[in-house]
């Protein structure tokens, strides 16, 4: 079973094993939420400038929620580093594979398109995370 698997994997290439592409997902996530969360803000904040109030501006659903979509969409700027890791994680790559040489892997077999598969999908999600998360705390909070 799938116990089994584990304990004959770690058994065979393991402990670290368990942490391939773990580097690259760091530095995703890092800069992820960051960038969801202040880009869905400051483009709060120029809607409301644009319509000349700035100072406890109150935007509608849909600013907000077109605000946080586009957080959401900037936020994949860093979908590279989920390329290296799925590729670092992959049964293809050795344990002593390191980031450069997956990302060189990766340029050198796909060129730079390579870095964008999936970024449909990471789009998807990013977005409606973003609305729920941004859109949905203001609204929790000022319920409260």
């Amino acid at each position: 079973g799938q116990l089994q698997n584990f304990r004959q994997l770690v058994m065979t290439e393991g402990v670290s094993t368990l942490y391939k592409g773990c580097t690259p997902l760091l530095a995703r996530q890092v800069t992820n939420w960051g960038t969801r969360y202040g880009v869905a803000r400051y483009l709060e904040e120029k809607t409301c400038a644009s319509r000349g109030r700035s100072e406890k501006c109150t935007l509608r659903v849909t600013d907000k929620a077109l605000c946080s979509l586009a957080g959401g969409v900037m936020a994949c700027w860093n979908h590279p580093f989920d390329v290296v890791a799925i590729n670092m994680q992959s049964r293809s790559c050795t344990a002593s594979r390191s980031v450069f040489a997956t990302t060189k892997d990766i340029y050198a077999t796909h060129g730079l398109k390579g870095f964008a598969r999936g970024i449909g999908p990471r789009m998807a999600q990013s977005c409606w995370a973003t609305l729920c998360m941004v859109v949905g705390t203001d609204y929790v909070r000022s319920a409260l």
